[in-house]
């Protein structure tokens, strides 16, 4: 594991992502909270689908899918031919597949930042304060994320092959957007508690952590957590 002291940071390189001449894409858009400790370190959540599913602990940022509106999603299907979205039980979240060639038109609409959701709060309070997988209680209560606040938003791109179930192996392109995100001390003081303990659902890492895609304590990181990493002012034209 790289000394984070010598760890050089990443460089603010624009990845150049060619899709426009594919037939067809999977899509997967995604709004994230950057939390930051007082040194330094990002708070990673574990991935619950994938721990339910196949019981392997990988961590990824604090945040998910984004949904669309209902006049957002008519539009979306409409500008990019779109039958409907992947997820039924949730059919409103920008996940689907569509020709690359409309790529550069869904990157416009994404940017605009108009017909879908534009704060992470929400699945941020999802994440951290409900009960699930057998917890006793969860990390925290709504009232601890009162006074949460986010900053302006940057973004990143990815293409990979996905390891979501019912898509796995499937190249997406994801759209990612990166909110910087403050809490109280008493509330930053609970996560790091939580953290440090031997069996929890988050993680704080440090930049050479997610970069090396492993934590010192072993768990994975996915790739998706160098959003929080590097990032931009905007996402450039696919190519």
């Amino acid at each position: 594991m790289p000394d984070d002291k010598f760890f050089p940071r990443p460089e603010r390189k624009v990845q150049k992502i060619e899709v426009l001449r594919l037939p067809e894409i999977r899509v997967s858009t995604a709004s994230f909270v950057s939390i930051t400790d007082p040194q330094g370190r990002q708070l990673l959540i574990v991935n619950k689908e994938r721990l339910l599913r196949g019981g392997k602990r990988e961590l990824d940022p604090i945040g998910g899918c984004v949904k669309a509106t209902p006049e957002g999603a008519t539009y979306i299907k409409n500008l990019l031919g779109v039958d409907q979205f992947e997820t039924k039980e949730e059919p409103n979240d920008l996940r689907f597949k569509a020709p690359g060639a409309k790529m550069n038109e869904y990157r416009e609409w994404f940017l605009s930042r108009e017909g879908r959701e534009t704060s992470p709060i929400r699945e941020a309070i999802e994440e951290l304060c409900q009960e699930e997988l057998g917890e006793e209680e969860p990390p925290l209560q709504e009232s601890d994320l009162a006074d949460l606040s986010i900053g302006q938003p940057r973004y990143a791109t990815e293409l990979v092959k996905t390891e979501r179930t019912g898509s796995r192996g499937v190249l997406t392109l994801r759209l990612l957007e990166v909110m910087p995100a403050t809490v109280s001390m008493e509330t930053m003081n609970k996560l790091i508690e939580e953290a440090n303990k031997r069996v929890s659902l988050l993680r704080f890492v440090t930049p050479g952590e997610i970069i090396a895609g492993k934590a010192i304590t072993g768990e994975e990181i996915g790739t998706v957590s160098q959003c929080l990493v590097v990032n931009f002012d905007t996402i450039p034209p696919f190519e």
